[in-house]
């Protein structure tokens, strides 16, 4: 087998896209390892392993398909990023955020592959329960608040009845089918949005 080399002018317009893609990828995964690296080395505990990244444009390269997100977990790096700007922004604080990404990380290592078959509400649910509260206000979110934000308050409402109300775990809420979401709306909303 012969390998043939070409110089860049040689290249297709194609090719040329694919090789500038490639070296993007590849320089974007040098990033996230380099965290990973660190993390693993200095880091004692999942909150160690949640970086703040100061600038939007710096979150975008670490994470480019991101629109409003707060943070982001890599599957199996052990890591987390969260976006200083987009949480200043949303008016709530770094260390909440944190808190949240940082379950994440800790789901991943327990799930491990499973973690990809849990559905979100489960997943996201409890990273907020975790968080202490949810990105909408449990009790009147403003007017013209994100789907993203009000399906993450659903979530935090579902698991937070599951644990406080019945009683389950974590592991048994993963593996639970049903969603309580109409149930738990009302027992959250009876018990923590009540007029004093």
């Amino acid at each position: 087998m012969k390998f043939i080399i070409k110089n860049w002018e040689q290249l297709t317009l194609t090719k040329k896209i694919l090789r500038i893609f490639d070296r993007l990828v590849i320089g974007v995964l040098s990033i996230h390892l380099g965290f990973a690296a660190y993390a693993q080395a200095f880091s004692e505990s999942y909150m160690d392993r949640v970086f703040v990244i100061e600038h939007g444009w710096q979150f975008r390269i670490l994470y480019p398909i991101a629109t409003t997100q707060l943070g982001f977990t890599p599957p199996f790096l052990g890591v987390a990023y969260v976006s200083k700007s987009a949480i200043d922004a949303a008016g709530v604080t770094i260390e909440e955020v944190s808190a949240h990404e940082a379950k994440h990380i800790q789901q991943f290592w327990e799930l491990g592959f499973n973690h990809f078959g849990v559905e979100t509400w489960k997943l996201e649910g409890v990273a907020e329960y975790a968080r202490g509260k949810p990105t909408a206000d449990l009790c009147q979110p403003i007017e013209n608040e994100s789907v993203i934000r009000l399906n993450y308050r659903d979530y935090f409402i579902a698991v937070t009845y599951l644990i406080e109300k019945e009683g389950l775990s974590e592991k048994e809420i993963y593996e639970t089918s049903e969603y309580p979401i109409e149930t738990a709306t009302q027992w959250l909303l009876n018990n923590r949005c009540k007029k004093i």
